[in-house]
């Protein structure tokens, strides 16, 4: 990941509706079924834009299809294939919330690219990403797999639209690589 390419951008206050952001392969291990089947039950739809950058899982195109066709048929538009970084992170200068609703991960970076953009969080529980988000600080935490509590959540925000501003100005900024290494190696010297 280039962090250059995502530095924080300003976000229009006016808009309507709260727009969301998915990144990710079009695979059940992602949880999008999780967020599709939140954003329905919990009735806000109205109150949110999802926008959706994915690849095709070739190996679960049943999958990737139906979810497509159930992204449509709620009347979502911004689904987004294939596209390289300087595009994503054009893609999410127009998000206010990132949702990461996956089952299981190692170590998302697509969490550090939503923080390098100021964006709050919300995600599942699971260790890898609940060490990265701070609840209740720079974005929110649902239970891993529940639709119920994830809608809970989506219900949350859509009432409580000021708590997004209050999430990003927490965000702590993202460390290059560079400065990565560099405090590594202070900390080997030191030892």
């Amino acid at each position: 990941m280039c962090i250059k390419h995502f530095a924080p951008a300003l976000r229009a206050k006016t808009k309507e509706r709260i727009q969301l952001g998915f990144v990710g392969r079009m695979n059940p291990s992602k949880g999008f079924s999780i967020l599709l089947e939140a954003l329905e039950r919990s009735k806000t739809s109205h109150a949110f834009d999802l926008h959706v950058v994915t690849i095709q899982d070739t190996t679960e195109l049943e999958y990737y299809t139906g979810m497509k066709n159930k992204f449509k048929t709620l009347g979502y538009q911004l689904w987004l294939e294939n596209i390289d970084s300087i595009s994503l992170s054009k893609e999410m200068d127009t998000w206010d919330i990132f949702i990461l609703p996956s089952k299981h991960e190692v170590a998302p970076l697509t969490i550090l690219e939503a923080f390098a953009k100021g964006i709050p969080v919300v995600g599942s529980d699971y260790p890898a990403i609940a060490e990265m988000i701070d609840d209740g600080q720079t974005g929110l935490l649902f239970i891993n797999g529940s639709v119920t509590d994830l809608q809970e959540k989506l219900i949350y925000i859509s009432k409580n639209r000021d708590i997004i501003d209050f999430w990003a100005k927490n965000i702590k900024p993202v460390k290059d690589i560079v400065t990565l290494v560099n405090e590594h190696l202070r900390l080997y010297q030191n030892l």
